[in-house]
């Protein structure tokens, strides 16, 4: 009696039912990146690298805006340097600001040490797997003649070992991102 019978009626199964409205997390600023990040870890190859990667296009403002609200209030903080955060418009430098502001040390360190493990960084440190990690990106999406040297053409018939430990770094780093741009305070 207590498991579902399919030839049974259900109506009044479902109606005496008691349903649960789902509740709208109100310390979170946007659903977007949750989308995104949901979306990404349903998807597979570089579908799934992008999609963790739209996570960072998506708070590249978010980013700017809270280091010039910090740096506004800081008398050491000179003009010029407000005015070089303010004239950040391509899109290298929006990532290495957003990622190393967003990135504890410790987070810093260890994808680093992983990506200079697998040979995907030369040298150890942050500055140089955000670099890379915007080249592998632009390998992904752009596939210019001139360039093909350095664009990432699928082969349905090798799985890719880079993408998937790229796909690591880039989902670490999103989730890092939301935690950091995207709870209220």
């Amino acid at each position: 009696d207590d498991y579902y019978d399919p030839s049974e009626d259900d109506t009044d199964y479902f109606k005496s039912t008691t349903r649960k409205r789902n509740i709208k997390r109100k310390d979170l600023i946007s659903t977007v990146p949750l989308s995104l990040f949901n979306y990404a870890i349903e998807s597979n190859g570089d579908q799934k690298f992008i999609f963790f990667y739209r996570i960072f296009e998506f708070f590249w403002n978010k980013a700017k805006l809270l280091k010039l609200k910090e740096m506004r209030y800081n008398n050491n903080v000179s003009e010029k340097k407000i005015a070089e955060i303010l004239d950040i418009r391509n899109e290298i430098k929006s990532l290495q600001m957003l990622l190393s502001e967003a990135i504890s040390e410790k987070k810093k360190n260890k994808l680093s040490s992983y990506a200079k493990f697998n040979k995907m960084i030369k040298k150890n440190n942050f500055e140089n797997l955000v670099d890379e990690l915007y080249k592998f990106r632009n390998s992904i999406i752009h596939a210019k003649e001139e360039q093909l040297s350095k664009t990432n053409i699928p082969n349905p018939f090798l799985p890719n070992q880079e993408i998937i430990k790229w796909i690591y770094i880039a989902e670490e780093l999103s989730l890092e991102c939301i935690k950091k741009y995207n709870i209220r305070e």
